[in-house]
């Protein structure tokens, strides 16, 4: 599907339609644009958003670090120009990323989650639900 929803708008029996993703009823209608990250070793956002970059046009990184100590956390959140590279991204799942296996999921907005039927918990394992604030 990614590859055919690249070239719009598709002619069908000579009508134009627009091509979307089927998407699941727990998770938002709208596109999502970030992916939460987890498991990532020591880095930096410069490092984070040259790696991610190979995969789409990156439009924000964040690698979360502790307050106190300024140690990393161990994950991250990385926004897309294009909502087709998170779908890639959580259909790969699992990345090597300086030797070390990371996972990426969707990221939710606050916003997001509060419109979401089950208090804001997605039952879909590669949902995440987040915030830039976290």
């Amino acid at each position: 599907v990614s590859t055919q929803s690249t070239g719009k708008p598709h002619t069908i029996n000579q009508k134009d339609v627009d091509v979307k993703r089927a998407v699941p009823k727990d998770q938002p209608q709208e596109r999502c644009h970030k992916i939460f990250v987890g498991g990532l070793p020591e880095t930096n956002e410069a490092e984070l958003k040259a790696f991610f970059e190979k995969h789409g046009k990156v439009t924000q990184c964040q690698f979360k670090r502790d307050q106190n100590t300024g140690r990393g956390r161990g994950f991250g959140f990385v926004s897309f120009e294009d909502s087709d590279t998170v779908d890639k991204l959580v259909i790969l799942k699992h990345i090597d990323f300086n030797g070390k296996t990371i996972e990426c999921k969707k990221a939710l907005d606050v916003k997001d989650k509060q419109h979401m039927n089950n208090g804001g918990h997605s039952q879909n394992p590669s949902v995440y639900g987040a915030s830039w604030t976290v």
